[in-house]
């Protein structure tokens, strides 16, 4: 599930206040590429990471707000996508993803596109 924020951030801005180096990602890729193949969501959540969290949400504390509401209401992960100002959870059904929809006011549902996925869409 995707929460879009009216919020506008500046990547400019991110970019120019973000204190420290971005993470090598070489190691972590492929970690979450065998969690991925394995389809082990739990594993890949533990991991989540965004080095703008920090900044954004000491300036924006409504997106903080967003990823902290969207694990109280139930997905197992959750991250601010890019420099902001988007917050994404990772749910294991459908049904949850619709549930915790229905607590926001701009939320969007990704949909699954997988051979042999019961809970995607056709």
């Amino acid at each position: 599930i995707i929460i879009s924020s009216k919020i506008q951030i500046s990547t400019k801005w991110a970019y120019e206040n973000l204190k420290k180096r971005l993470t090598n990602t070489k190691n972590f890729i492929t970690y979450i590429s065998l969690c991925i193949k394995d389809k082990n969501l739990d594993n890949i959540v533990k991991y989540f990471h965004n080095d703008f969290e920090e900044l954004v949400f000491e300036h924006y504390p409504q997106i903080k707000h967003i990823k902290e509401k969207l694990l109280s209401l139930g997905a197992i992960g959750a991250l601010m996508s890019g420099s902001g100002s988007s917050v994404f959870g990772v749910v294991k059904t459908k049904q949850d993803a619709e549930r915790i929809a229905q607590d926001f006011e701009n939320s969007y549902i990704a949909k699954p596109n997988r051979e042999g996925d019961q809970n995607a869409d056709s």
